[in-house]
């Protein structure tokens, strides 16, 4: 016999309770209809709001709740839940509190993104359906020394990966493409960090060139043909670095281009450059001349002038090839 406090039944077991005695709650809302599955509806009121759809053994198949800490909606049994969005942390759970794996698949006319927690994969796939990005935390590939690799792999079938690092212009300045197997760098020249003298720091300005001091410190140059020369302080005119190998940082290291296009500082007052000349050192501090002396050349070339300059000094474009 019901003990409810407001019952009402049909013949075909479609019931209404209000206040029902078999809920703890204090106050409720209990639809019940006895069909195949006897699935029931409650709206219920104890510390908080919920809407919960139950199955025939009154265990929670789905619920809607809110309270103080905020809403949360959760597909399965409460205590176990299979997807639950929690409004108090603003969170999307797949899976179950024991471990138990879930996934989340987004379709678009087919599978477009898919996370698989059993596998540990996500997948993101193209409009037709073929594989465009994977990531993979538990890769074992057979020649995989590691046994918990993890792999990304950006193309696949119908699709090759390109990845593009754009700078805050929003250019890209790196591109790795992979049809062509290129690792392209929108910037010139190839550079390595070296300590700079402390006597040196202040005049060693992008386009400086230099040479090792006895200390193996770089330090400006200062006479002609120096079979110490090093490169050039890279990021002088319209060329940045493209590549900057044992980068550290600090007051006293500077980028020297060692291979690549540079602005270099040049004095064309013991002979004019012009473009293709090599060039050396020069007695004028950091500064390159042009080689007119090819037998003192030989260790202390620094480059080829790809621009002229026909008096004095200034910036010109050198292709640093040292040698």
């Amino acid at each position: 016999m019901d003990i409810d406090d407001f019952f009402v039944a049909t013949r075909d077991a479609i019931e209404l309770h209000l206040g029902s005695a078999r809920s703890p709650v204090d106050h409720a809302i209990v639809l019940r209809h006895e069909g195949k599955n006897g699935n029931r509806v409650k709206l219920a009121a104890e510390g908080g709001a919920s809407f919960d759809i139950v199955d025939d053994q009154d265990l929670p198949i789905a619920a809607l709740g809110a309270s103080k800490a905020g809403a949360s909606l959760i597909l399965g049994d409460a205590q176990r839940p299979t997807i639950r969005l929690d409004g108090a942390d603003a969170a999307i759970h797949a899976g179950q509190l024991d471990g138990t794996e879930g996934s989340l698949t987004l379709y678009g006319g087919g599978p477009k993104i898919e996370a698989d927690g059993a596998a540990s994969t996500l997948k993101i796939r193209s409009s037709t359906g073929d594989t465009a990005f994977t990531v993979d935390a538990n890769h074992n590939a057979d020649f995989d020394p590691e046994p918990d690799s993890v792999r990304a792999v950006l193309g696949g079938p119908n699709r090759f990966g390109e990845l593009h690092l754009h700078n805050d212009s929003d250019s890209a300045t790196i591109t790795l493409n992979g049809q062509s197997g290129d690792i392209e760098f929108f910037n010139a020249d190839f550079a390595e960090e070296f300590d700079i003298d402390l006597d040196a720091l202040d005049a060693a300005i992008p386009g400086a060139v230099m040479v090792l001091g006895t200390s193996g410190e770089a330090e400006l140059c200062t006479e002609d043909y120096s079979c110490a020369a090093v490169g050039v302080v890279a990021g002088g005119g319209p060329y940045r670095p493209a590549l900057i190998l044992d980068k550290k940082g600090g007051e006293q290291r500077r980028p020297i281009a060692l291979i690549g296009k540079v602005g270099c500082l040049a004095d064309a007052s013991e002979a004019p450059i012009r473009v293709g000349d090599l060039l050396t050192t020069s007695s004028t501090p950091g500064h390159a001349r042009a080689v007119t002396d090819r037998s003192r050349a030989l260790g202390a070339v620094i480059g080829k002038a790809l621009s002229p300059l026909d008096e004095g000094t200034g910036m010109i474009r050198v292709l640093v090839t040292l040698q």
